[in-house]
């Protein structure tokens, strides 16, 4: 006698897929809502570790194919100094590096990197580009542009930082150079207390 043929109990694989799917929107529309900012932050401190990169690079192809040092700007050319960062500018008009004026350039991320900015002469400072016409041979070959913090000449609602004592000739980004010739480029303004900074 033929017994009836027992029917498997279970979820088909396409049912399986369906709910994964459904949970992972409900995911990520949960870690989006809940904080919205924080996202925003992190992908702002991404962008400015790809543009750090992309800045170290440039220079570095440029003094391979130079097979001199890098200096920047006669104006106002990248220091040695092992303990001093600059704030990378496209122009110097009216900068001053006296501390604690409007038009000195702050960079608390050199702080964090350990890093002083100098406070004379126009020392805080290293120009890779004059906005206009690029006189030190980096912009056009080696980068399309000087790339600019995120936050642009705008502010941070949370924290009130403002990328722009120097308009929009400061790029936000520090260089430091070892007397070794290693270059270290760096943000100088991450969000969530960050350190972003890339040396070779």
């Amino acid at each position: 006698m033929l017994r009836p043929a027992k029917t498997a109990k279970g979820f088909t694989l396409i049912e399986l897929l369906v709910v994964i799917g459904i949970i992972g929107l409900l995911a990520s529309a949960v870690l989006v809502a809940v904080a919205p900012l924080q996202r925003l932050r992190e992908t702002r401190n991404a962008r400015r570790a790809g543009e750090a990169y992309s800045l170290l690079n440039a220079m570095l192809n440029k003094e391979a194919d130079d097979k001199v040092p890098y200096d920047g700007d006669t104006v106002a050319p990248i220091d040695n100094g092992p303990t001093t960062a600059q704030v990378i500018v496209r122009s110097t008009a009216g900068v001053t590096c006296t501390s604690a004026t409007a038009t000195t350039p702050s960079c608390p991320g050199a702080t964090a990197a350990c890093l002083t900015v100098p406070t004379t002469n126009l020392d805080c400072v290293a120009q890779l580009d004059n906005g206009t016409v690029d006189v030190t041979g980096l912009v056009d070959k080696y980068l399309i542009e000087l790339p600019i913090d995120p936050l642009g000449s705008g502010t941070d609602p949370e924290t009130s930082i403002v990328d722009s004592p120097l308009g929009d000739g400061n790029t936000g980004y520090y260089i430091n150079r070892t007397a070794s010739g290693r270059v270290e480029v760096g943000a100088c303004h991450p969000d969530l207390g960050a350190v972003i900074r890339v040396k070779r």
